[in-house]
């Protein structure tokens, strides 16, 4: 994790954001229960006269093109759910609700990723809220489940939602390939061309083409958010194809190294009486060249991206050297053949799937959502505790019947390492990666179990992982208790991970899920994995790195 993201987290979390102050100076605003709010005029979205007039700004807002694609992504989405007839659509609950989602993630997509200002008197209060992001604490049972359901409550599935489906049979996925996918892509065999840098978040990254095909690469979380992808979507959820690369060949263009900082500025000022005392700066700039592994000219030389700087550059050893223009030797630029970047985390771009905004874990009933819950559980098994808003996207998706709206779990990087305290979280740190993460416990005088989550807490309040009961956690449980440990193995090792990583993650691993079942009183149902299991697996795949 670079410096950055922690300050940005920490910052964060200690401030929590002022929220009302810092939302009602968004061009986009939802508040529940219904009501959006664009540029200052109000709209509530379960009434006549406030649907005729939201249909009738949003026609003018798309035609004159004053909001983001994005924003008019989602006005459109909206509009096409209430349809020709509004009439229906305020008869319709379901409809209303997709609107809802929609409305808050068009407002989230204007939400700060740190606040803007931050009052000095908060401060004190603020940093003792972000002492505890409780887990588990939940007693009411999910909303969305059958009411008659007769039996072990722990067993009823939520119906398929926008956030989760019924996988088919998990343990005879291939999550080597994952994604139910019958391979991994050829990244390495392709030469790429650069198309922008990354947009958004503290870690570099850029998007890169070849012909038809077009991808998003992340210098960052190589391994760990590969591994997580796979097992969130093996067990049901949305998420992005995330996969680990040794490095990719891609043309020259100098924008690559000029670009590569661009990211939005993120400042917030601390002010005592809305009097600004001081302006924090979060932008941490990185050197491109560090993430160029070599150079081949053309004719047929390598060279390390280090020798490369000083080939390249007149003038190597001046700050930000590479965003003057006037210090690149065109000879140099005219010889290159292709870069090789180093070890990526690379995720395909689908031109059918559409990016709204972000949502919540809680609002709108989000926190009361089973598989919201149990994906709780998940995120403790895996250590993901970054369960901000940033780290999601509501997004529309072509199918063959139409558009539909799916909730991906967007960023899951932050896991297998430390997963508790306030400032001490950390990813792919087998170190400190716990060997177990739940214990039980009997409450007598109510006479219920209670799984606790001692090792497990997000970096902030994440309502749905706080609103966990016992058979929520039960219910995750079976789901996790399905996968085998030739697919963890293969998990990790697809993943980039070394032979000697594969075989502590995978141990680490075991050892958390047996607890878990262990925990949740479930041991009848799952043999507990074994770590000498683990040495059936393919020799070619616990070598990747080596």
């Amino acid at each position: 994790m670079s410096r950055l993201f922690f300050i940005l987290i920490f910052v964060s979390a200690l401030v929590g954001i002022s929220r009302d102050a810092n939302a009602e100076s968004a061009k986009v605003v939802f508040q529940e229960p219904s009501t959006l709010k664009v540029s200052g005029e109000r709209f509530d979205l379960v009434s006549a006269n406030g649907v005729a007039r939201f249909r009738e700004m949003a026609g003018r807002a798309i035609e004159g093109k004053k909001l983001s694609s994005k924003d008019q992504r989602g006005l459109r989405e909206i509009l096409r759910i209430i349809g020709s007839d509004p009439s229906g659509y305020l008869r319709d609950s379901m409809r209303q609700q997709q609107v809802f989602e929609v409305a808050a993630a068009i407002a989230n997509s204007h939400r700060p990723q740190v606040p803007r200002y931050v009052g000095l008197p908060d401060l004190p209060f603020r940093f003792v809220d972000s002492l505890s992001n409780p887990v588990g604490k939940g007693s009411r049972p999910a909303r969305n489940l059958a009411m008659n359901f007769r039996g072990d409550f722990s067993m009823a599935d939520p119906e398929s939602s926008t956030f989760w489906r019924r996988p088919d049979c998990i343990a005879s996925q291939d999550l080597g390939a994952g994604f139910g996918r019958e391979s991994v892509p050829a990244y390495d065999g392709m030469i790429w061309s650069y198309r922008e840098a990354k947009k958004n978040g503290g870690n570099p990254g850029c998007e890169l083409v070849a012909g038809s095909h077009a991808i998003k690469v992340k210098f960052a979380e190589t391994h760990a958010e590969p591994f997580a992808a796979r097992i969130f979507h093996a067990l049901g959820y949305y998420v992005e194809e995330t996969d680990f690369v040794a490095g990719l060949k891609m043309r020259y263009d100098r924008r690559f190294f000029t670009e590569f900082n661009s990211r939005p500025e993120m400042t917030m000022k601390i002010g005592l009486f809305f009097i600004p005392i001081h302006t924090f700066h979060f932008e941490d700039d990185y050197d491109p060249f560090d993430y160029i592994a070599r150079v081949v000219l053309k004719n047929g030389s390598v060279h390390e991206g280090r020798v490369l700087k000083k080939l390249l550059l007149r003038d190597a050893g001046r700050k930000n050297a590479w965003l003057d223009g006037s210090n690149y030797t065109a000879r140099i630029e005219e010889e290159i053949d292709y870069l090789v970047t180093v070890e990526a985390n690379v995720q395909p771009k689908d031109p059918r799937v559409k990016t709204i905004g972000s949502w919540d874990f809680g609002g709108l009933g989000h926190e009361d959502l089973r598989e919201l819950r149990g994906a709780g559980v998940l995120a403790g098994w895996l250590g993901w505790w970054d369960s901000r808003f940033e780290n999601t996207r509501l997004r529309v998706v072509e199918t063959e019947t139409g558009p539909q709206l799916r909730h991906y779990f967007s960023d899951l990087g932050a896991t297998l390492g430390r997963a508790e305290g306030t400032y001490h979280h950390s990813c792919e740190d087998a170190a400190n990666f716990a060997e177990i993460f739940t214990r039980s416990r009997y409450l007598r005088g109510e006479d219920r179990w209670k799984v606790e989550f001692p090792n497990f807490e997000p970096i902030e309040d994440t309502l749905a992982f706080e609103r966990i009961t016992f058979t929520d956690a039960r219910w995750m449980a079976r789901l996790i208790g399905q996968l085998t440990e030739k697919q963890i193995v293969e998990a990790l090792a697809a993943s980039g991970f070394s032979a000697e990583e594969v075989r502590i993650y995978s141990a680490k691993l075991f050892s958390r899920r047996n607890q878990l079942i262990r925990d949740t009183q479930l041991r009848s149902e799952f043999r507990m994995l074994e770590f000498r299991a683990m040495e059936a697996a393919s020799e070619d795949q616990l070598t990747i790195r080596e």
